[in-house]
């Protein structure tokens, strides 16, 4: 059981999205409800024929005073029927720990919860590793940074500036695993790969995702010393790119992105924020939601004291 526990780990995304380096969690742990993502695996277990995989957050629960953001997965041969269905669930408790969950069915009472919940500790910065044990799954978690800028290439796109992280999952007596994930910041999980004692090899691949996208705002310990606009990230980008700028005082902030002939496509941002280092999303959507076109985009941020603009690709 041990060792089916952590394969449901590796492929159901107990362990969370990971933050990139210069990044926050926040940037790739999306949970939100209506967010999707479906994968396909080549192979599962050595098996010719291909596995679709999605995973959706459908509702929030609480337990024990705590919430929790439930996710309903499924894993099915492509091109037949889902089966295999599960639900997972995820928060962070006041002191910085994961929780997760996993059980058969929406009850979350009935749920199995990790015990102890694991920390993720460590910049993440390549070299970088940490490990915790998770008694629920009988083994041992380690983690190597590999790489924080690596490009991915799958079906739902080309990513850029993804975190590599190789993990391996130790149970003494039962099975070992060996995977990468990559994570691209504003997405989420992008390819996950290994092998393990029990499955033998597999590789998922993101094929299609729908990620609701805000504004997001972060204060950070010292105020910045002056007003900056930096280049959005990544860039090439397809479709989530992260706008990021910096407030050295309270200010009427606009956040524009323009297209190339100068008509204004979206405004990100448009108020009175407090000083800080913040960032915007853009998902390639204008002010209606429609889907942009390959191109050259203007964002431009102006303050009454400051502005400055950037182009950014988006390349489909």
């Amino acid at each position: 059981m041990k060792c089916k526990l952590a394969v449901l780990a590796i492929l159901s995304g107990l362990i969370p999205a990971l933050p990139l380096c210069a990044q926050q969690a926040g940037d790739n742990w999306l949970l939100s409800i209506g967010n999707y993502w479906v994968q396909q695996a080549d192979s599962i277990d050595g098996m010719e024929n291909s596995y679709t995989y999605r995973k959706e957050v459908e509702a929030i629960d609480s337990f024990d005073d705590q919430t929790y953001y439930r996710v309903h997965e499924a894993m099915w041969p492509t091109g037949e029927v889902p089966q295999g269905e599960w639900f997972t669930w995820h928060g962070i408790d006041s002191a910085g720990s994961f929780l997760a969950a996993f059980g058969s069915s929406v009850d979350v009472d009935s749920a199995t919860f990790f015990d102890p919940p694991p920390r993720y500790l460590g910049p993440m910065v390549p070299g970088s590793t940490w490990q915790f044990e998770l008694s629920v799954m009988g083994g041992t978690f380690s983690f190597l940074v590999e790489d924080t800028g690596a490009t991915v290439v799958v079906p739902a796109g080309t990513f850029t500036r993804c975190a590599k992280v190789r993990m391996t999952i130790s149970n003494a007596g039962d099975t070992s695993q060996v995977g990468h994930h990559y994570h691209a910041g504003g997405v989420g999980e992008v390819l996950n790969e290994g092998t393990n004692d029990f499955m033998d090899s597999y590789r998922l691949e993101l094929q299609e995702y729908f990620v609701k996208i805000v504004g997001i705002e972060e204060q950070g310990p010292n105020l910045p010393d002056r007003f900056t606009l930096h280049q959005n990230y990544p860039n090439p980008f397809n479709p989530i790119s992260i706008i990021r700028y910096d407030l050295p005082e309270a200010a009427y902030v606009t956040l524009v992105v323009y297209d190339i002939l100068g008509r204004e496509v979206i405004r990100l941002v448009d108020q009175e924020v407090q000083p800080g280092y913040r960032r915007a999303v853009w998902d390639a959507r204008d002010h209606a939601g429609r889907a942009m076109p390959t191109g050259i985009y203007i964002a431009r941020l102006v303050t009454p004291e400051f502005s400055k603009s950037i182009k950014m690709l988006l390349l489909k």
